[in-house]
């Protein structure tokens, strides 16, 4: 009987459902806004229309950017125990700790 290879660990389905979440969200706001009261709506029109929208594309892209590196920064270590398991290496010692402490920091 042949082996199967075994399977490499990934986190690429944890980075896909973030952005399918953050773009979610996005899309409830959206819908949020489509349906605020008229008065409101005319207190965002006067602002946008000031030219103050050019902030929005900047504060989104830098949320996009915050969020990946958050994410990255818990997942890391994540990966990287993935990774010794697979190569069938032992985890340093404390290493435990460290991947604790970071989620919580």
């Amino acid at each position: 009987m042949a082996e199967t290879p075994p399977v490499k660990p990934s986190l690429i389905g944890l980075y896909v459902r973030n952005y399918i979440a953050n773009f979610s969200g996005n899309f409830i706001i959206l819908l949020l806004n489509f349906f605020t009261p008229l008065s409101a709506y005319e207190d965002w029109q006067k602002t946008l229309s000031e030219g103050h929208w050019v902030v929005i594309p900047f504060a989104l892209i830098s949320i996009f950017t915050l969020v990946t590196l958050l994410q990255r920064l818990v997942q890391q270590p994540i990966s990287d125990v993935l990774k010794k398991i697979q190569s069938k290496e032992k985890p340093a010692p404390g290493f435990h700790l460290e991947l604790t402490l970071r989620l919580f920091f």
